[in-house]
């Protein structure tokens, strides 16, 4: 794995999450997608990802007792799939933070 994507465990969503906020979403807020994404639009203009992390948690929970428990191939797997819950997670914090910044502009 390259430096630039460490591993993550069970714990890191929390560390991962963002902190929310209260606003009131403004028209010109609204992000425009090729293909909408509700859910996932939902969160970003709340602009709290809490209920969504929380069930990130979950999952990775249950992957991580895979990565303890399972034979490699499983294991493997779950650790990429823990891999992935975290990048998503990163992803959605840096977004938050990215529409902020321009917020402020």
């Amino acid at each position: 794995m390259s430096d630039k994507f460490q591993p993550f465990t069970v714990g890191d969503w929390y560390n991962r999450q963002s902190q929310p906020r209260t606003s009131n979403p403004k028209q010109e807020d609204d992000v425009k997608f090729e293909k909408t994404y509700p859910a996932f639009q939902r969160y970003l203009t709340t602009e709290n990802f809490g209920e969504l992390f929380e069930k990130c948690y979950k999952s990775c929970t249950e992957l991580d007792r895979i990565v303890r428990t399972g034979s490699n191939e499983m294991a493997t797997q779950a650790q990429n799939a823990i891999n992935a819950y975290g990048l998503s997670i990163q992803l959605a914090k840096e977004l938050l933070e990215l529409k902020a910044k321009f917020r402020g502009w």
